[in-house]
């Protein structure tokens, strides 16, 4: 047979090389790139050490040499002497490490103490940065036989496992997903779960659309025959009558994702295969796992709880739908009362669940609120979004979060919550004069704090806000109008400009702020550069204005999402010192 090189495929490895990297290099700081992606795969990964986590090696016969993997073992698994335990096989993407398992480890061990899931065992695959998880055309890495062959029987032999396909997943990213879809639908026999996050799934018309002389491909696949072989959109077909009502399986991609409409596809795919399956799109959510479980939320666990028990595929119930409603604090029981200023008092003001709508001045606009439990008083925040965001996905994400720490959370939509002009701060053509700190923006931002003065169980004089981006443009503006207003405000990825005319306010302007501020802004932010934010500190300082601004170096504009953590704990800690919060 005639070996012929797929090009298409090539080009969308690249897209995907290119967007694994956003998570690389925050997890590996700035030691990620093409030249890691592009180096020799070694079969012994550095050790990543964390709580709960274990660098392990076993003698592989294929490899000819050991191996190495990285496993979580839950918190009670040595006193439960008498537990066996699921598996979760996680695949990495492209260029992937395992140096930002520490995270996602520290996240299982919250869910498994708070209930949310049932402990369980995972297993952190080496994927030989871009094997694609499959035995490569030129013999060297034979990554499936690995793992399928050696690895899985080496885990069910050294642990306490569940060793049934009902206990075992298969969860993926980029690479990953489109490997977890292969080896879930390849080996049903061994695989329960599958959970697609972000999959680079590529099948042959796309690979077929163009030719060159790939090199990814050529050393992976060679052939088209062995691409078909491992091909995800033709083994679901294949397998079809032993993974229809036996197999629980999701896919997650970000609406900002480049990949997002491939996953489409094959979420298409699968409702015309009658194939039972959940489909989530996260908002706004970039090529990077973080975002995807950040957006999902407690579904995450609700979905492996359900798939571990066999209900995720127990129904004849149809597919979830995109966009799927987050889990809701409890709504607010009354309408605000408040009176304030001509032109920002919010009439009209209607509430369903945790959505809002109301109008400012006569316009209309919405958003969304989350309360704690129980009748306060509660401190409050305003939360603002970026370009492209909105409060049902910026806000949203953000609120439940903040929400635990006892804050009764607003978030309203912007005029600059679609996309379609240039990013960035800089140039005044960039963008509409209604985006970022514009009046119009300004007057529903003071509407959002006069809903909140206006609920029984808000405390009125501890109100803060946090913004991102242009969100971080409309805080910066609504403290300069309204000096006396908020108690403490932090921004990430934004700052000022030097002169009015810009959607980030004014030098001149912010010079009227006296709300202590939290600027936290990434090292290498090619949106709103890293000056801008400098700028607002110089202003704060001059006026003695308490601040501090923290620089995270090699980072990004969407550090909200590469230094999650951080971001949260610092934003935590700063509206504690100033008596929002009790420490």
């Amino acid at each position: 047979m005639k070996r012929i090189l797929l090009p298409a495929l090539s080009l969308l490895l690249t897209i995907a090389l290119a967007a694994d990297a956003q998570f690389e290099k925050g997890a590996r700081k700035g030691k990620g790139g093409p030249g890691a992606r592009n180096a020799e795969p070694q079969w012994l990964m550095p050790p990543v050490t964390g709580p709960n986590l274990h660098y392990k090696t076993f003698a592989s016969k294929a490899a000819a040499t050991n191996v190495s993997y990285l496993i979580y073992l839950p918190p009670d698994y040595e006193t439960a002497r008498e537990r066996r335990y699921p598996v979760m096989y996680w695949l990495h993407g492209i260029g992937g490490s395992q140096q930002g398992v520490p995270m996602m480890a520290e996240r299982f061990t919250k869910a498994i103490a708070a209930g949310k899931t049932p402990p369980m065992i995972v297993v952190y695959v080496n994927g030989m940065i871009r094997s694609s998880y499959v035995d490569s055309a030129n013999g060297k890495w034979p990554v499936e036989t690995v793992t399928i062959k050696e690895l899985i029987p080496h885990i069910d032999q050294t642990y306490r496992t569940q060793t049934g396909r009902e206990g075992r997943i298969v969860e993926g990213f980029s690479m990953g997903g489109s490997g977890a879809a292969k080896w879930g639908f390849k080996y049903p026999e061994l695989f329960g779960t599958v959970s697609i996050l972000a999959g680079a799934l590529f099948d042959n018309a796309e690979a077929m659309s163009r030719r060159d002389s790939g090199k990814s491909f050529q050393e992976i696949y060679g052939t088209t025959e062995r691409f078909d072989a491992s091909n995800p959109w033709k083994l679901v077909e294949k397998n079809l009558d032993q993974i229809r009502g036996r197999t629980a399986i999701r896919i997650v991609v970000g609406g900002n994702d480049p990949l997002k409409t491939t996953n489409e596809r094959y979420h298409a795919l699968l409702e015309r295969l009658g194939l039972k399956h959940e489909f989530h799109i996260i908002p706004d959510a970039i090529h990077s796992p973080n975002p995807l479980y950040e957006g999902l939320g407690d579904k995450n666990w609700d979905f492996l709880r359900a798939a571990l028990t066999g209900k995720a595929v127990s129904s004849a119930a149809a597919p979830q739908a995109a966009h799927a409603p987050i889990p809701k604090a409890e709504p607010p029981p009354t309408t605000p009362t408040a009176q304030t200023e001509a032109g920002t008092k919010p009439g009209h003001f209607q509430l369903s669940g945790e959505r809002w709508t109301c109008d400012a001045g006569g316009q209309p606009f919405s958003g969304i609120l989350l309360k704690p439990d129980g009748n306060g008083p509660f401190p409050a925040v305003l939360i603002s979004h970026g370009l492209g965001g909105s409060a049902e996905s910026f806000g949203l994400n953000k609120a439940r979060e903040m929400v635990r720490w006892g804050f009764v959370c607003i978030a309203p939509n912007y005029t600059h919550n679609v996309r379609g002009a240039t990013r960035g701060g800089g140039q005044r053509s960039a963008h509409p004069p209604d985006y970022g700190a514009s009046e119009e923006n300004i007057r529903r931002a003071r509407a959002c704090v006069e809903i909140l003065r206006g609920l029984p169980y808000v405390d009125g004089k501890r109100i803060a806000a946090y913004g991102h981006s242009m969100g971080g443009f409309v805080t910066i503006g609504l403290a300069a109008a309204e000096p006396t207003l908020l108690k403490a405000a932090a921004i990430t990825g934004s700052g000022v400009a030097p002169q009015a005319g810009y959607p980030a306010p004014s030098a001149e302007l912010a010079a009227k702020i006296r709300t202590p501020f939290l600027i936290l802004h990434g090292g290498n932010d090619p949106v709103v550069r890293p000056e801008q934010s400098a700028s607002l500190k110089e202003v704060l300082n001059r006026n003695r204005v308490p601040n501090e601004r923290r620089v995270f170096d090699g980072e990004g504009h969407a550090i909200d999402q590469s230094k999650r953590e951080e971001v949260f704990g610092a934003v935590r800690d700063w509206f504690c010192r100033h008596g929002l919060l009790q420490p």
